[in-house]
């Protein structure tokens, strides 16, 4: 979606993006004395079995499918160990899900952080052709309770959003972007912070602690683009 670069370059970075991470993965589960992997066959099998039934269903071999699927150059021994070091990282993902626990402090800090995109507003709103129609505010009262916490006109969720907003407060926003300007009369009623005690919530505070716990050992692995050989995004600079 970025003017000027290739499929080529998102590609390779995001193939860069993946090695760097599974490296992170692999190096902090040798740190993990209760983490076992002793289904790797097995799961193996179960992958070989279900790339099998793709191969059918396309009509071909698994020699063939292979290499329509991982590149004309590739052969099961040599992408063997590669899917079985993926099983293996996603296992031990599955495991850290398993054995982290946000802590009610993690989970506040997360919504301190957050608190602009996880809120809610209540409000009303009437849009008009023009700022001289008179006091709309008597329309927009009339109109239904919207509750969002994105709201596609940016000026009037920056003004919903104001930590200084209080209930009452009332606004004329303007939106000249089109031929015809739409003004808006806002009126605000409450601002409700989320359910912190939700599954949906936790999740993404174990996410994210996940996530932190691996870049640190993402961080140090660095990608070497040897004689400019791979075509990358910019931002994918030499180590």
């Amino acid at each position: 979606g970025q003017s000027g670069y290739t499929y080529e370059q998102a590609f390779n970075s995001l193939a860069i993006d993946t090695i760097r991470q599974e490296m992170a993965l692999l190096e902090d589960m040798g740190t993990s004395s209760d983490f076992t992997y002793d289904t790797q066959d097995s799961d193996y099998d179960t992958y070989m079995s279900s790339l099998d039934s793709d191969a059918e269903t396309a009509g071909m071999s698994r020699e063939d499918y292979i290499k329509s699927v991982f590149g004309e150059n590739a052969t099961e021994d040599s992408i063997s160990s590669w899917i079985k070091n993926d099983l293996k990282c996603q296992a031990y993902l599955t495991y850290l899900q398993d054995n982290t626990t946000p802590t009610d402090d993690d989970i506040q800090n997360y919504y301190s952080e957050n608190k602009q995109s996880l809120d809610t507003v209540t409000y009303r709103y009437y849009s008009g052709s023009a700022d001289n129609e008179g006091d709309h505010y008597d329309d927009a009262m009339e109109m239904s309770d919207m509750s969002y916490s994105g709201i596609s006109n940016t000026d009037m969720a920056d003004w919903l959003f104001d930590e200084s907003r209080q209930a009452g407060d009332s606004t004329i926003i303007a939106d000249t972007s089109s031929t015809t300007p739409v003004y808006y009369y806002v009126y605000f009623e409450n601002r409700t912070a989320p359910d912190l005690t939700t599954d949906s919530i936790k999740t993404t505070v174990k996410n994210n602690m996940i996530y932190d716990k691996i870049k640190d050992y993402e961080d140090n692995y660095t990608f070497d683009n040897v004689k400019d050989h791979l075509s990358v995004m910019p931002d994918d600079t030499n180590s």
